[in-house]
């Protein structure tokens, strides 16, 4: 379901961050649920994510996990480590808690939706541990669907944008940008 919203409202286009600024193009901020300080540097080997190219590439393009890979890329790999039989089911909380131990540990970028009542929706982005089971970071954007519209713009590349400042806020390696 989440899928269908997320592509049927937006163009999902994958865009390079601004050089000068170090963000994505968006118009609005989202709203910052949880941000718990880790050592993020301990945990950019590897973050999985949906099976999205728009998820995958805008996440590539933020420059700082060593690798990504979506849900099936994942899969992938699990079947060519040979650890299909202990690892059958990817796609559920036990399966990538079982894959954070048996393959390498990894972070997995989720997206959710949260209503208020049948009009009044949000969507979440929420970035977890799936080793330690922890949620790290939640974010959350109003889906404005009657005024400004669901858009890369007002939606997504903000969500992206959160994701950029928690890097910032919890690394030590990744990159700074300065105004020109």
């Amino acid at each position: 379901m989440f899928s269908l919203v997320l592509f049927a409202c937006t163009v999902g286009k994958i865009v390079e961050t601004n050089p000068s600024t170090g963000y994505f193009p968006g118009n609005k901020k989202a709203t910052i649920v949880l941000s718990k300080p880790i050592d993020l540097d301990a945990h950019k080997a590897l973050i999985v994510v949906p099976d999205s190219d728009f998820v995958s590439g805008q996440l590539k393009n933020v420059k700082y996990f060593d690798e990504v890979l979506t849900l099936d890329e994942l899969e992938n790999k699990l079947i060519r480590a040979d650890l299909a039989e202990k690892i059958p089911v990817v796609r559920s909380k036990i399966g990538l808690n079982q894959a954070a131990k048996h393959y390498k540990p990894f972070l997995f970028l989720r997206f959710e939706e949260r209503y208020e009542s049948p009009f009044k929706g949000y969507s979440r982005v929420v970035l977890s541990d799936m080793g330690a089971m922890e949620d790290y970071f939640i974010a959350e954007i109003y889906l404005d669907r009657l005024w400004t519209s669901v858009n890369d713009q007002n939606t997504w590349y903000p969500i992206f944008n959160s994701i950029i400042d928690y890097i910032k806020q919890n690394s030590k390696s990744y990159r700074k940008y300065e105004l020109i």
